[in-house]
């Protein structure tokens, strides 16, 4: 149930809170889409006054203009300009919604961080990238910084990593996006012609890297083609690191010609190849959080998903949950969805129920709770 403020005392200061928005200039994946819906709503709430900074980036998108941008970056910004611009302006806290943390501050910090990928498989990434997040974050976490993650695993896994008490760890529920929703668009059989979808199709979403395990969908539907003639498998990703295996994989599978390749796509697109598939399989082997399968069953469509690391609190009880390394059960799941139609009715209705209670004011009114415990912590020391 979202929380009721109306009856809140109007007469309490909100908190001030400084938010840290320079993720947005490095990366316009998950970390800003989730950034984006919720600071519109921790900006309409009366408990808080939030203060936005970033560094800035105004310079030409060259190699030489990221290099320059990256060192202000971290030599100039974070160090020194943030600090002195967070005492100049009086706030309460800071929130860091992404891996890059200021260095000691007077005010209390609230991390994000989404899960400790860089530690279970640095494989996973680029060695920058893994080298920056394991450099910052076990310092900031050492000042006493309370950090914020999306689900109980990556919690259990922060706290297992860095050696703090629970208490110093909250989780607060990511929300779907509005849009995403089972009402077929009046365009959807257009768009989909346009990409030349004409037949049924299972549908997996996910850059194409080793991560999202899209081999083992390939592999899942390699043992149901046969039987399921008239049945496709479209691919929904960028082209990610490591992916040539995969690319390969696919060149060399039986069923390569009915398996679809989309690479990037719209949002628009997105929403109408979800509607309009069979059944979305998802074998990841690792989220901090998992949005795929979320989406899918907003949109109307039956899941078979990885029950790995965070993904059994998305789709435990609603979709069906597989071994990722088993393509036998993905093909076994999917073919149970397929020939039965009463399972697949099921499944769409108590999908479409559980992605609708995760949404962005219950994610706001959770993170606001946070400020002010961590507040209110900071303001007995």
């Amino acid at each position: 149930m979202e929380r009721d403020d109306t009856n809140a005392d109007s007469n309490s200061s909100p908190l001030r809170v400084a938010i840290e928005l320079t993720a947005l200039e490095l990366d316009r994946g998950g970390t800003a889409r989730a950034i984006d819906q919720l600071l519109p709503l921790l900006h309409a709430d009366p408990r808080v006054d939030i203060v936005e900074f970033s560094h800035d980036g105004s310079v030409p998108n060259s190699a030489l203009g990221r290099l320059w941008r990256g060192l202000a970056r971290e030599l100039h910004f974070l160090p020194r300009e943030l600090p002195r611009r967070i005492r100049k302006e009086g706030v309460d806290l800071l929130h860091c919604p992404s891996s890059l943390v200021p260095g000691a501050l007077d005010v209390p910090v609230v991390i994000t961080l989404y899960d400790v990928l860089a530690w279970d498989h640095p494989e996973w990434l680029y060695r920058a990238n893994v080298a920056q997040i394991k450099l910052r974050m076990p310092k900031a976490i050492a000042r006493g910084a309370h950090v914020i993650t999306s689900s109980h695993y990556s919690k259990r896994r922060i706290i297992e990593v860095f050696g703090i008490p629970e208490d110093r760890v909250s989780v607060t529920v990511l929300g779907l996006d509005g849009r995403f929703s089972a009402e077929p668009g009046a365009d959807d059989s257009a768009t989909r012609s346009r990409m030349a979808i004409e037949r049924p199709y299972l549908l997996t979403v996910g850059t194409l890297q080793p991560r999202k395990n899209v081999e083992a969908a390939i592999a899942g539907f390699e043992l149901l083609a046969d039987a399921h003639p008239d049945l496709d498998l479209v691919l929904v990703g960028a082209r990610g690191w490591d992916d040539s295996a995969l690319i390969a994989r696919i060149e060399q599978s039986p069923v390569k010609e009915r398996v679809r390749i989309l690479g990037r796509v719209t949002d628009e697109e997105l929403l109408t190849l979800y509607r309009g598939a069979e059944c979305f399989v998802f074998p990841s082997r690792y989220e901090g959080f998992g949005f795929p399968p979320l989406e899918a069953m907003a949109c109307g469509v039956p899941v078979v998903s990885s029950g790995a690391t965070s993904l059994a609190e998305i789709v435990e009880g609603v979709g069906i949950v597989i071994d990722p390394d088993a393509p036998q059960e993905i093909a076994d799941a999917v073919v149970g969805i397929l020939e039965d139609p009463a399972l697949r009715e099921r499944m769409i209705a108590a999908g479409v129920k559980h992605a609708s209670t995760f949404t962005w004011k219950r994610c706001a009114d959770e993170t606001i709770e946070v400020y002010e415990r961590v507040a209110e912590f900071a303001s007995r020391k």
